[in-house]
């Protein structure tokens, strides 16, 4: 059988790939919006100047040709999408964007499209350390558990080696 639009997985790929789709074309112009208006502030705006086009002032020096970049296209496919893989019918429904940092789970672009690592605005350059217990890289690959036997056996090897 189908899935109807109010289906419950169905509901959350659309919505991790929304925020793909806002990685990519959101973040970016508000991070370059944000860094205007800082400008203004600051004082130090001056509003670019287009340069004319060579078509219809040929004899213009700085005149230049127009060139258009074609964009290429997003992959919304569930392999590419990193936060499909959470979307299934017995997962979490929300999860902090702190969560995805540690797992390792973030944008797979290229550089083109790469967005800039850092926060989104800075408050006055605070520095805000945040330290969590979670372990990195360990949630993808599914590595906890043998991570945590492990560690487990060495502990076992310590209480043994000071008991002899």
């Amino acid at each position: 059988m189908s899935k109807g639009l109010r289906s419950k997985t169905l509901r959350r790929y659309r919505t991790a790939k929304r925020q793909v789709v806002e990685g990519v074309n959101y973040y970016p112009s508000v991070v370059e919006s944000y860094k205007k208006i800082r400008l203004v502030q600051q004082g130090k705006y001056v509003q670019p100047v287009r340069k004319p086009n060579k078509f219809l002032y040929p004899e213009d020096e700085n005149a230049v040709f127009p060139q258009s970049i074609p964009k290429m296209p997003l992959d919304l496919r569930s392999e590419n999408v990193p936060l499909a893989g959470l979307a299934g019918p017995r997962g979490r429904r929300k999860f902090e964007p702190g969560e995805f940092e540690e797992s390792g789970m973030g944008l797979k672009m290229d550089k083109k499209t790469m967005l800039a690592s850092g926060p989104l605005m800075d408050l006055d350059n605070q520095n805000l350390d945040i330290q969590s217990t979670a372990r990195e890289g360990h949630f993808k690959s599914g590595k906890a558990k043998k991570y945590a036997s492990n560690k487990l056996n060495s502990i076992n090897k310590l209480k043994k080696s000071k008991k002899s």
